[in-house]
């Protein structure tokens, strides 16, 4: 829902989608994207699955895997990632994140974003529970203002957060200069990005990126591999 699309409505557009491109060249990758594009606005997730399938059908027609099609290192090369306790209780969150390290898991991501004293109680708590050698990440989800963005991430640097996903509504990009200015916690503005051309006058207008924090956009929110190749200009981190 933050993204503003359901499976209802992508199932739907994705019909759209088909009845576009039926009988064009998969091929054209850059083409067939650009009509998605002109045909509606938005709706970056059902983008991206076209996306990715054209991408797809390219390395099978190069008879190459998708990473080697598009310029990846090694298979083997070791990825990590973090897996998420979702919203709760802070004994319930401590809990599932204390089995997720017993499981070897070594990067946890917190779900917050609701009053922030509680939220600052539920890393407390997840903190304790791990000890201090894992990786801790926190996803607001938009649900802070900024007075509680302030307080909650000056009260949670003390815990070592390595960064705080989209702490503020994306209408209130414009206080993510001040935000950062104080915050002892990095940003990450991912939820501020959700086509290609947002990054650019979010850069512009509100020097947010610095060395100190970490620009962010999802492929799957702002749709797809070839969105994603025109963000390297910003020097943004794409998944």
């Amino acid at each position: 829902m933050i993204v503003g699309e359901t499976q209802a409505t992508a199932f739907e557009m994705g019909k759209d989608f088909a009845a576009l491109w039926k009988g064009k060249d998969p091929l054209a990758i850059a083409e067939r994207v650009d009509e998605l594009h002109a045909f509606t606005a938005f709706n970056g997730t059902i983008k991206s699955a076209f996306d990715m399938a054209l991408f797809d059908i390219a390395a099978k027609t190069a008879g190459k895997p998708l990473y080697e099609y598009l310029g990846g290192p090694h298979p083997k090369k070791k990825l990590e990632t973090d897996i998420t306790v979702g919203i709760g209780s802070p004994e319930i969150m401590a809990q599932q994140a204390a089995a997720f390290k017993q499981q070897g898991f070594r990067i946890i991501k917190i779900k917050l974003g609701k009053a922030p004293a509680e939220d600052v109680e539920r890393v407390k708590q997840i903190r304790a529970a791990l000890g201090n050698d894992l990786l801790l990440r926190i996803d607001a989800n938009q649900g802070w203002t900024f007075e509680d963005a302030l307080y909650a991430l000056k009260s949670l640097a003390q815990y070592n957060i390595q960064f705080c996903e989209q702490p503020m509504r994306h209408w209130n990009d414009h206080k993510l200069p001040e935000l950062r200015k104080y915050s002892p916690v990095k940003i990450m503005a991912d939820e501020s990005v959700f086509t290609h051309h947002d990054p650019f006058p979010s850069i512009i207008r509100w020097p947010l990126y610095s060395s100190s924090q970490t620009p962010f956009a999802r492929e799957i929110t702002i749709g797809g591999f070839r969105a994603c190749s025109s963000l390297d200009v910003y020097g943004l981190h794409t998944c």
